[in-house]
């Protein structure tokens, strides 16, 4: 087949569906009646049957052609690789776990010569449970002619599902405005800044009423399933497309059309896929909202009344929208091994035979927080405040945490890219670390009286040393290592002074914290063993001030971890009264390897001389240390 004879470029990129959902999917295309036709399998990182079966299309129908890529390098920059290379005169779209009608580039394309648009749409099926059931996104008026003007008479193009492969695109239009998927590894619903970009250069449309394609919608590894994680990589998608059409420099009426879709994608995702993170999804969706509503003056035209009050509460008070939320969807069912209260966001659970209790997503064990909680509810229309600010998770302190936590953490998101790390804590251990070359030094309390490193970063939050330890702290190489100073809540202080076994902890003078050139952060003893997923908004676990420290380094994702002193014993490297039980730290480093595997599963965590921590994540042993022992006792140690 010549390539000026190509009509129709077809994309299918290939990664993790079954292959009895790829294989239905190539037959499909190679059913396909036009002839001058190329099906592009773009082969993202396929296991190996479905390598085989890609071959098979390939030997069995010329029309056939594959990309094949060593590894998954993402849906974007396959789909471009794709783009690049075809050859046809329009791009059609086929996800490998969906499949078409037999005429339908035929048909396509032939309307797209009568008419010599840009785009050629059309209505889709959804497919499940081997059902379909037909798709008409668009209302009647616009069907079977061709579209002008496309913000004011079909503005529906851009919103609700994109519904990208229900269409060809003149590859001539995409070359001519650069259209192609974002390549942001970090972002997610790429298809819907496509079609975004799409929206904002098309001058000519046609949307024929018939259907073809079947949108699987039972695929459990389709690409809208994710949960929290993939709400995140929506998020910064959304704000690229802010960014595409600030470049373009639409009219109003674009950011008009842009608020109603980014309003219908979020309120998705805030129903459906934020169960225990709703507060932090809507804090970072504020900034959004109120972005739209301050700097592009958008009336909300799209919006019914409703819509309208949702939108602007989530933009200007998104705590109190979060609160009345709780109320209106209160379901208080009877006790049983699971008891949701609140929607969801209050729950208890009983599992494996411990009790366990979670509020906005943080996880408790004391029964008092049920009681403390539900005591805010006085009525469904009315918030009790005498009765919230009992609660420990208080909102002063998660406004308090959005405005400094910004300043303090924000410069550092990244920031440590394909860098190495070392965590300095307490732990006996650390006095046999030896410098690794080149790597950054985070260290917490007395780590700064180690001879034998020098500190880039600094965390304290409990002030339990003596004085000369503690100007030790504060005066600690000023001008070339930041240091961080954690405000531990004023009930903790409370607890403290009422604890023999915990009359150490202080609260750190401001004096002290502005005479040390430190940045301020809030933690929370509240928080038990969970951590954030956004330190610039939340205040970060406590129970052991490494955790601190262990959230921010995640939040400039290094390549690599090495925990020096967080060996988990009872002691600490420098001569010290105080004794303790190393349980409760224990659970935190457990629930934090839960974290590192669920969020941050490219980073290697390595424990040098672990005593407690042995065998959480990978375990290094120094000559050094190991010298300190005698044979019976390295023998006992098992290295």
């Amino acid at each position: 087949m010549q390539h000026e004879n190509i009509k129709v470029s077809v994309l299918t990129p290939i990664y993790n569906h079954s292959i009895e959902y790829v294989k239905q999917c190539l037959d499909s295309l190679k059913a396909q009646t036009l002839q001058e036709i190329e099906f592009i399998l773009l082969d993202n990182g396929a296991p190996e049957d479905v390598k085989q079966l890609i071959e098979e299309y390939i030997a069995l129908d010329n029309r056939f052609k594959a990309i094949h890529f060593e590894q998954n390098v993402g849906y974007s920059k396959a789909m471009n690789t794709g783009i690049n290379n075809a050859k046809g005169k329009y791009i059609g779209i086929v996800e490998s776990d969906d499949y078409i009608g037999e005429k339908m580039y035929e048909e396509l394309y032939d309307i797209a010569q009568k008419t010599n648009v840009e785009v050629v749409k059309s209505n889709f099926y959804k497919y499940e449970n081997n059902k379909k059931q037909l798709v008409v996104p668009f209302p009647k008026n616009v069907y079977n002619h061709i579209i002008t003007d496309i913000v004011y008479n079909c503005p529906k193009f851009a919103l609700g599902h994109v519904s990208h492969w229900s269409a060809i695109y003149k590859k001539d239009f995409l070359d001519l405005y650069n259209i192609r998927f974002n390549e942001d590894p970090k972002t997610g619903i790429q298809d819907f800044g496509f079609i975004q970009k799409v929206f904002i250069h098309l001058s000519s449309l046609y949307i024929t009423s018939k259907a073809y394609l079947r949108y699987r919608m039972d695929n459990t590894n389709s690409s809208i399933a994710g949960g929290y994680k993939m709400v995140n990589r929506a998020i910064k998608e959304h704000l690229y497309v802010n960014k595409l059409y600030e470049d373009a420099e639409v009219s109003p009426e674009y950011w008009e059309i842009n608020a109603k879709g980014k309003f219908l994608s979020l309120e998705h995702h805030r129903k459906n896929n934020c169960q225990n993170h709703e507060l932090e999804f809507l804090r970072r969706v504020s900034s959004i909202y109120k972005y739209l509503l301050k700097e592009k003056n958008v009336q909300l035209n799209y919006f019914s009344a409703d819509e309208k009050k949702i939108f602007k509460r989530i933009a200007y008070h998104p705590y109190i929208f979060f609160i009345q939320t709780i109320y209106k969807n209160t379901n208080i069912t009877p006790v049983s091994t699971q008891v949701k209260y609140l929607g969801g966001i209050f729950k208890r659970e009983i599992k494996n035979n411990i009790k366990s209790s979670y509020f906005l997503g943080i996880r408790y064990y004391k029964k008092k927080l049920y009681e403390n909680s539900l005591n805010i509810i006085k009525n469904e229309n009315k918030i009790n405040f005498t009765k919230l600010k009992h609660i420990n998770i208080n909102l002063k302190t998660l406004i308090q945490c959005q405005s400094l936590h910004k300043e303090t953490f924000g410069p550092y998101k990244y920031a440590f890219k394909d860098k190495t790390v070392v965590l300095v804590a307490s732990g006996p251990t650390a006095q046999y670390h030896l410098p690794i070359e080149n790597a950054i030094y985070v260290g917490v309390n007395n780590a700064c009286l180690l001879e034998n490193v020098k500190l880039d970063f600094l965390f304290c939050q409990d002030f339990y040393m003596d004085e000369e330890k503690r100007n030790a702290i504060v005066n600690y190489r000023p001008k070339e290592c930041q240091k961080f100073f954690g405000r531990i809540s004023d009930e903790r202080i409370s607890q403290c002074k009422n604890s023999p076994a915990s009359t150490h902890v202080r609260r750190c003078p401001k004096y002290l914290i502005h005479k040390a050139e430190a940045k301020e952060y809030y933690v929370s003893d509240d928080i038990q063993n969970s951590y954030c997923l956004d330190i610039e908004n939340e205040p970060l676990m406590a129970g052991g001030i490494a955790f601190a420290a262990m959230q921010f380094i995640l939040h400039a994702h290094p390549q690599k971890i090495y925990l020096v002193g967080c060996d988990c014993s009872k002691g600490f490297f420098y001569k010290s009264d105080i004794v303790f039980d190393n349980t409760n730290m224990l659970a935190g480093w457990i629930a934090l390897k839960a974290h590192i595997d669920e969020l941050y599963p490219d980073i290697e965590i390595v424990s040098i001389n672990p005593v407690g921590l042995r065998g959480l994540f990978k375990d290094e042993y120094s000559d050094n240390y190991l010298e300190s022992f005698d044979e019976k006792e390295r023998v006992a140690l098992n290295v």
